[in-house]
């Protein structure tokens, strides 16, 4: 072993593992490699002290709990405005619309600071306190193509040291309101995104079907996950949600496919809520609240 080596290991000791064990962690090279009861003798691999080697750095964590690193299981790393100047929200009209929103978004995307730029600062604000893999969702349609996939696709290889993140192909305006977005979303994915996504499919395309033919084919095509939008409220919400265990169940899709949001769970009565989590689980789906 090197001394260069020798001068990259570290010793956390007295940390606190959740089910409260006191442990000393043993790290070489930034990679954890031997975790022991505390106070136990180093690991056999974990090079001895000897006179003209540096020795390893050692860090007194006082009983301090440690635990894996969080994920940030949703988020949109390029409509984030963390870090940007700040403006007021603005209130939908006539209760809550997707669509409005959208149009929110995009006026306030206008008057933004560089994608990269916010999509940096939102990333550091994840990793510095704690996160260490995400998913983001990343808006595909005609209005803005490719760009956001692209830019973030930039951001992602400059971060992979310290993050891991899935990508997800965002139909923000639909797909078959929105003709071209089919066809945008097979490219993002070929370029790297590991999932793709949808929104609402009835109440923002109205055609539940022909919106999930589309999801799933793409999906199919290209070994990817499915991570869908679902803000549709009370039995049309649980209705959706059912055609998509469907799906995933008929597909072999199970662990596979998400449901974001899903706000309809959150309607339905309690016997009917065992129901759909029964389903879920049975299918394979998760939820992403």
């Amino acid at each position: 072993m090197s001394e260069q080596t020798m001068s990259e290991q570290r010793i956390f000791r007295n940390a606190k593992l959740a089910d409260g064990s006191p442990v000393d962690f043993f790290v070489t090279g930034g990679r954890f490699g031997s975790i022991v009861p505390a106070g136990k003798a180093p690991p056999a691999d974990f090079a001895a002290v000897a006179p003209g080697i540096i020795d390893p750095t050692i860090i007194d964590l006082d009983g301090q709990l440690v635990v894996p690193a969080f994920v940030e299981g949703h988020i949109h790393l390029d409509t984030s405005f963390y870090g940007d100047a700040w403006r007021p929200h603005i209130p939908c009209t006539n209760g809550f619309d997707v669509r409005e929103r959208v149009a929110f978004q995009a006026r306030n995307l206008a008057a933004a600071a560089p994608m990269a730029e916010r999509a940096k600062n939102q990333l550091e604000l994840c990793v510095g306190n704690g996160s260490l893999a995400m998913r983001s969702h990343v808006m595909v349609d005609a209005s803005v193509g490719l760009s956001h996939v692209e830019t973030i696709l930039a951001v992602r290889e400059k971060y992979r040291d310290l993050i891991d993140i899935q990508l997800v192909a965002f139909p923000q305006s639909g797909i078959l309101s929105s003709p071209g977005t089919a066809e945008l979303l097979d490219e993002a994915l070929k370029l790297g995104c590991d999932l793709v996504g949808g929104l609402d499919p009835a109440s923002f395309d109205r055609d539940v079907n022909g919106h999930l033919d589309v999801v799933f084919a793409l999906a199919q095509k290209h070994g990817a996950g499915v991570d869908i939008h679902l803000h549709d409220g009370g039995a049309l919400g649980l209705f959706q949600v059912e055609e998509i265990a469907a799906r995933t169940r008929t597909l072999g899709m199970a662990g596979h496919v998400a449901v974001s949001h899903a706000y309809g769970l959150g309607d339905i009565p309690p016997d009917a809520l065992a129901k759909a989590g029964a389903m879920l689980a049975a299918a394979g789906v998760a939820i992403m609240t």
